[in-house]
């Protein structure tokens, strides 16, 4: 019977130890580049030419898009916005709580996630100074809680 010596002072044993360790750290390495180096494409602006209300979010090209129209902008809002993006430019946060409820929006490319996200509380919440005003000509709806008596019927 051959044999082996245990636990590290087996040299095929210690070299598996480095090779794991070593691939641990450069994958420690490449997350931090990563979290730093990968900028997300987020955006709110009005795109030059077309005067269209454009807000991009995270996950844009997992998620889809849904387009509207508001004061007389086309609206394109792609992926989850955050409300962030939002507060940079108040016609497009105004654009999105007029979009999001308004019945002429397409959602046809949009995941329902998507739909869901706008209509979370935290979009509610961002949208609760402009409810029940009329901006732009268009009335923003008055967002209920999900459970309430009131959304019911």
């Amino acid at each position: 019977m051959i044999e082996h010596p245990e636990g590290l002072d087996n040299p095929l044993a210690k070299r598996t130890v480095v090779a794991t360790m070593a691939a641990l750290v450069i994958l420690i390495a490449l997350s931090i580049w990563a979290a730093f180096a990968i900028r997300l494409d987020t955006f709110a602006r009005i795109d030059q030419g077309t005067e269209r209300i454009h807000i991009r979010g995270t996950e844009a090209k997992f998620i889809g898009h849904a387009e509207g129209h508001y004061a007389g902008h086309e609206v394109l809002i792609e992926g989850l916005p955050g409300v962030h993006q939002l507060e940079e430019l108040p016609i497009a946060w105004r654009a999105l709580c007029v979009v999001r409820h308004d019945p002429q929006t397409d959602w046809s490319t949009a995941d329902p996630m998507m739909k869901a996200h706008l209509m979370s509380d935290e979009m509610n919440e961002a949208c609760r100074p402009f409810e029940g005003l009329e901006v732009e000509g268009q009335r923003v709806p008055v967002a209920r809680p999900v459970g309430s008596a009131a959304a019911i019927g």
